[in-house]
């Protein structure tokens, strides 16, 4: 018999590395089951906003321009 299960796992977690390092380790620990045969993940449902926007300001530095919008030549 073969039968889904799904499971919702809330984290209280800012650092979004941490929450990467926990999900891998869920999805390693399940694996290791005897009756586990495949193991997926879905994107997050709730969409944290501030962490991204974080996460790029740290890669991409401030506020990016409009790559559409006037240049200060053509004004």
């Amino acid at each position: 018999m073969t039968m889904d299960v799904t499971v919702t796992v809330t984290l209280d977690a800012t650092d979004t590395a941490a929450a990467s390092r926990f999900e891998e380790a869920f999805r390693a620990w399940a694996r290791t089951q005897p009756t586990v045969k495949e193991v997926r993940t879905e994107p997050h449902a709730r969409w944290d906003g501030g962490v991204w926007r974080e996460a790029r300001k740290a890669a991409f530095g401030s506020k990016l321009g409009n790559p559409f919008g006037r240049t200060t030549l053509e004004r």
